[in-house]
């Protein structure tokens, strides 16, 4: 998925369809990702850009250079990603419960509708674990009874720093690019990269 955009966006670029963009806040936030993730790209201007784009013009290169890129720019600049993640931990805490005062390993517990916890879900898996138990220490003070909503007030109330942490784990994680992904994680650039030229 992140492929394919790399490829249509860095075309977009490149045809200058998107210069009356550069200044977006969006686009500014893609040139910072595009400088940390390349130390090369200096000068960091819209103008370079287009310049290395016209150097990697080919797919394979594009994507590349730039998937990687549109990827940490979805991973960062997600505009309600304390949210999400407190409906992921909601759905993984809702369907599973039982399974984590258990102790049952992360590749038992039930993931449906798929993607329900993707955020999460994507994280190495020792981070998981060590998620599992956090959650297995929080749940022993859990009297409510299985419905989602009391759930969720469970945890806003009980797991405020399992929260934070886990917000620093997934908009920190170095690698997320190299595990899996799905498509509702491409949501974020359409909001923050607007296409229209005008």
């Amino acid at each position: 998925m992140f492929n394919a955009l790399a490829i249509g966006l860095g075309m977009e670029i490149l045809s200058g369809r998107l210069d009356a963009q550069k200044n977006a806040p969006g686009y500014q936030r893609l040139l910072d990702e595009f400088a940390r993730h390349h130390p090369n790209f200096l000068p960091k201007t819209w103008q370079n850009l287009k310049q290395w784009f016209a150097f990697y013009n080919n797919s394979e290169d594009m994507e590349l250079i730039f998937a990687p890129v549109l990827f940490r720019v979805n991973q960062h600049y997600t505009a309600d990603l304390d949210e999400q993640i407190l409906e992921e931990l909601t759905n993984l805490v809702w369907k599973n419960k039982t399974q984590i005062e258990l102790g049952t390993a992360w590749h038992q517990l039930i993931n449906s509708p798929l993607n329900s916890f993707s955020k999460i879900d994507n994280l190495p898996l020792q981070q998981r674990k060590e998620l599992l138990n956090q959650l297995k220490e929080i749940l022993k003070r859990y009297t409510g009874d299985s419905s989602r909503t009391d759930i969720k007030e469970f945890l806003v109330q009980n797991a405020k720093e399992l929260l934070a942490t886990l917000k620093v784990k997934i908009s920190s994680d170095p690698n997320p690019f190299q595990r899996q992904y799905n498509c509702i994680l491409s949501e974020s650039p359409g909001k923050c990269l607007p296409l229209s030229p005008d």
